[in-house]
This record gives structure tokens, sequence and C-alpha cells, in this order.
């Protein structure tokens, strides 16, 4: 693990002007909070498959998780504080073969049409924090001494892939053969000033998860899912002062619409219009217009698919 020292931000985008802030300790107005102890990492252990379901295919990926000590100088009376992790979703590829009929996609509509670079992967209950309960912590003065408070974060994928193709044009026979994911982020140790609703990034923190399933739709239930890999997930990197300063976090990412709501479902057949599965709960995007005007997307994931089984024959 690396030991953390303090000194610098990541850029945060102000809306409208690209300004940046300052590192801590750099304004008067702020508070220097100091990073005492910072780890990161993701389980040594490989993804599960459980196939139970007759109707699913369900795995569960290994964890990243990371854990930070601040130290926090005494507040004075009104002064008030969040400390805690956020974390932005800035790439993700995840897709469901069926044959040779075609694919489903999870899709942030917002990042694939080009509107965002990011969003948020908030739980949606405090926003921009990615969690309500160990992933952030409230201050406030006055505070005599100074404060200790240790945050954690942690995160890992568990969903359900369908057998079957899921569209009611086609029969509810297992279909599926070739499951892959990776998806990249940008996790951020942070501090928000309560009053002034500025933001302060202490530390980030880029990490990926990334998986193949082979799945053979003939075999007996519980027999037909095979991991393909990794073996071992690509370690997380804490960004030297050069690389933060590299990176700009947009402010729209500290808002809704966040991953779990924007993100939607599309089949994408070999042949044939794409159509809409599961449905975005929030979306700053036409999704109509986006199904129609996405044909190079459906290009794109089926030539992915492609080769990616042919690598891992």
């Amino acid at each position: 693990m690396n030991q953390a020292h303090d000194g610098f931000s990541v850029l945060i985008g102000q809306e409208g002007s690209g300004s940046a802030l300052t590192a801590p300790g750099a304004s008067k107005q702020g508070v220097d909070v100091k990073i005492a102890r910072l780890r990161v990492g993701i389980d040594k252990r490989l993804t599960t498959i459980d196939e139970k379901s007759s109707s699913v295919l369900k795995y569960r990926t290994p964890h990243f998780r990371a854990m930070a000590t601040v130290e926090v100088p005494p507040l004075q009376m009104g002064e008030r504080l969040q400390v805690g992790w956020i974390q932005v979703c800035v790439d993700m590829q995840f897709i469901n073969v069926y044959g040779q009929e075609g694919i489903t996609s999870w899709e942030f509509p917002e990042i694939v049409s080009g509107k965002y670079k990011m969003i948020s992967d908030a739980d949606g209950k405090k926003y921009p924090w990615y969690g309500s309960r160990n992933e952030v912590v409230t201050l406030e003065g006055p505070t005599p001494f100074p404060t200790s408070a240790t945050i954690h974060m942690n995160d890992n994928f568990f969903p359900q892939v369908t057998w079957y193709i899921p569209h009611p044009a086609y029969p509810r026979d297992p279909a599926l053969t070739f499951v892959y994911r990776k998806q990249r982020f940008l996790a951020l140790l942070a501090v928000k000033d309560l009053t002034t609703n500025t933001y302060q990034t202490l530390k980030s923190v880029t990490w990926s998860m990334e998986l193949a399933i082979q799945v053979n739709p003939q075999k007996e239930l519980g027999q037909r899912a095979t991991l393909l890999g990794p073996m071992e997930q690509e370690k997380p990197r804490i960004l030297d002062e050069k690389a933060a300063q590299a990176l700009r976090v947009e402010r729209y990412a500290l808002n809704p619409p966040n991953a779990n709501n924007s993100q939607v479902l599309v089949w994408r057949p070999r042949y044939g219009e794409p159509y809409l599965i599961i449905a975005p709960i929030q979306t700053t995007i036409d999704v109509a217009r986006y199904l129609v005007t996405t044909d190079e997307v459906t290009q794109k994931l089926h030539q992915l698919a492609k080769r990616l089984q042919a690598q891992n024959k």
C-alpha cells in the first residue's frame, strides 16, 4: 500500500467557468486537512459464478477497497466540513453476447453520446458522496482540538444476466454465449466546505474491474459458464501530483443523475433496430433519439464482442 502525503488537489471544474480549486492550505478560507493514512486495493480473489437460477447467470467480482484517515485542525464556530469519498465512472463496456443473434449492452447514454465525460457513482442519498454511512463524515465547529476521522468505501459488481435473449420476439431458451465487462473509475478523497459549498480534493485514485465469462448454453445448468479471466485485477493507482493536476472532475459529475439511475440496457441485434429493455430512472438524454442515432455504437460493440471472443478461444 502507498503512504500518502498532503499538498495538492485534483482539479474540479466550475460550471460555466472551468476554473480549478486551490490546493489544501493555499487559500486563507480553506481548512488545512492532512492525510494521516491512505490505503487502496482490490481483493486478491477471482470473480465467482453462480448458476443456481434457471433464469439468470449471476457473478460476483472482488471488492475494491479504500480507507483514509484524515486530521482536521480546530474549527471555528460556524465552520462545517464534510470529508469523504466521491466516485465517478469514466468508462463502461458491459456486453452480453447471444450467439449470432446479437448482444445486450448496459450503457450510460450521457457518456456514449458524448454529452458527459463521466458520471456520478454516488448512492443518491447524499450527493456527491459515494455513500452516506462510512464513506463520509461531517464535522462542525467549534472544535478546540484537532479531529481525526477515518472514511471507508468499497465497491464490486454482482449483477444478473438472463440466459435467454430478453426481447419479446425471442423464445425464453438459453442462448447466452459470452459476457464481458470492464469499467474504469476515479475515486476522490475530498473535503467540502458546507458554508461556501466549495470542494478540495486531497487525493485521487484510478481503478478498474474487468471480467470475461464463456458460456455454453447447450450444457446443463451448473456446467455452462467458465471464467476466462483476468486471474488478477489491475492494481489501483494513487495519482501523483502531476497526474492528478491533469484531471478535471466536471461539476455535473457531482450531481444527479448517478450511474445506477442513468444506465440503460439495450438489445443490439446483428440485424435490425436496437430495442430498449430497461429504461433509465433519471436521464438528461432523449432516449428514443439516442437509440436511433447509435448505429455506430452497435457496430463497435459487435466488433468488440468478436475480437474478445477470438482472443479467449
